[in-house]
């Protein structure tokens, strides 16, 4: 990586909007399966098991992308607590992920 970066890349932007998408999409198909019983149901499963494991290829690639090509700083003229939260929360998305696949390889 040369010199301080000031944006992400664009396949970092690709693969943010990506999974921005997918998670939206798994979203709604867990409500309509927890809402229902009608045969939609197992449409929606078949949907939404590998629907999961996309997300999970997209992370592990999100991941080793962000490894390789960083991220930019935060701003300089945020206040130190507002870095902090950024930090958290980016650490609590992975945890929450984390969780998620192990919560889901649990029931099955």
């Amino acid at each position: 990586m040369n010199g301080v970066r000031r944006r992400f890349t664009v396949l970092q932007r690709i693969l943010h909007w990506l999974m921005a998408v997918c998670i939206l999409a798994m979203l709604f198909i867990g409500v309509g399966m927890v809402s229902t019983v009608m045969p939609k149901y197992l449409t929606l499963v078949s949907i939404h098991k590998p629907l999961g494991i996309a997300i999970l290829v997209l992370a592990l690639v999100r991941l080793v992308v962000r490894l390789r090509f960083g991220a930019p700083s935060l701003p300089a003229g945020w206040p130190e607590p507002m870095k902090l939260a950024a930090q958290l929360s980016h650490y609590a998305f992975y945890v929450l992920e984390r969780d998620h696949f192990r919560m889901k390889r649990s029931l099955h």
